[in-house]
């Protein structure tokens, strides 16, 4: 699962609140806040992300973190096989 960590960046920087995402990122109060508290993991917006990397001069990988799941997800190999199986090695007739 990909989670972003932005107090660690941003402390990094000397900022110490979400009023420094608001100040330095150009964050409205709402979203400055979900933000720094790390909510709503599952959507952050390529333009917030961008904002945040230029007020901190940081790349998005010192946000971005990857973290394995709990549980292994399910691949998709076994799928891929059996619609390959099923297709055919034929090319389409030409009219």
């Amino acid at each position: 699962m990909i989670v972003f960590d932005v107090q660690t960046v941003a402390r990094n920087c000397g900022a110490t609140t979400a009023y420094a995402l608001i100040r330095d990122a150009g964050l409205s109060p709402a979203v400055a806040a979900r933000v720094w508290k790390g909510e709503n993991q599952a959507r952050l917006e390529l333009s917030i992300l961008n904002r945040l990397c230029a007020a901190f001069n940081c790349q998005p990988g010192d946000i971005l973190k990857y973290v394995p799941d709990k549980q292994k997800p399910k691949t998709l190999a076994p799928a891929l096989k059996a619609s390959q199986t099923t297709k055919s090695n034929k090319r389409p007739r030409r009219k």
